[in-house]
């Protein structure tokens, strides 16, 4: 019959685009970890699961390390504003303080939902924010999204331990400033485009008993 065809096509069709979007997270964590940049996976995460037509915006929050707070990433669609980001605080400070797998808020024109992405431990990593129009909420495919952000939970634990090796490897320990290495690649660089407009000046200080002004 026609109506168990066109069921049993759809099906197969949310397969594939699954299959694709899992595809796509798996690809990202094997390309973050190679390049040890996250972002553009990050972006091509989020693109794998827009809707075209959907007038939203898709977030991923995370920390960069244990008891930072949870800032944007990556984001795909219009910038949000003074109200959604207020929204997007009270979400986050809900995740935060209950066990909670979701918070979502709605209000005349617009809605959230904020996917909490949790750790081993239930530690709370980040969250995948999600806003739309009051107009193409009910567009929005939950289970989906949930699913997503458990799958994020590895690549926001990759995502901090390159971070903090990152950070290892361009800032000193006891002090917290840029270490010798960092300080030549930023001065290399600023030499490499100085020109008569545009100058460049080096100062250089001695500074007695260092560490007892650093600590």
């Amino acid at each position: 019959p026609l109506p168990f065809i066109a069921t049993a096509m759809r099906a197969i069709h949310t397969q594939h685009l699954e299959l694709h979007r899992l595809r796509l997270a798996r690809d990202a964590v094997q390309a973050m970890l190679r390049t040890n940049d996250t972002l553009p996976q990050m972006n091509s995460l989020l693109a794998s699961l827009h809707t075209p037509g959907a007038e939203e915006t898709l977030q991923i929050y995370a920390a960069l390390s244990a008891g930072d707070p949870l800032s944007p990433l990556a984001t795909i669609g219009p910038i949000p504003d003074a109200g959604q980001l207020e929204s997007v605080r009270n979400a986050l400070a809900q995740l935060a303080h209950a066990d909670r797998p979701s918070v979502s808020q709605r209000s005349n024109r617009t809605s959230l939902t904020a996917y909490a992405v949790r750790g081993a431990e239930d530690e709370l990593l980040g969250a995948l924010i999600v806003h739309r129009t009051a107009r193409t909420s009910s567009l929005l495919t939950a289970r989906r999204f949930a699913q997503a952000a458990s799958e994020l939970a590895p690549l926001l634990r990759d995502f901090r331990s390159i971070t903090a090796t990152q950070t290892a490897a361009r800032v000193d320990a006891l002090t917290g400033l840029p270490n010798r290495r960092t300080i030549m690649e930023l001065l290399r660089e600023r030499i490499e485009h100085v020109s008569i407009g545009n100058p460049c000046a080096v100062l250089l200080l001695d500074l007695d008993h260092f560490k007892n002004l650093s600590l």
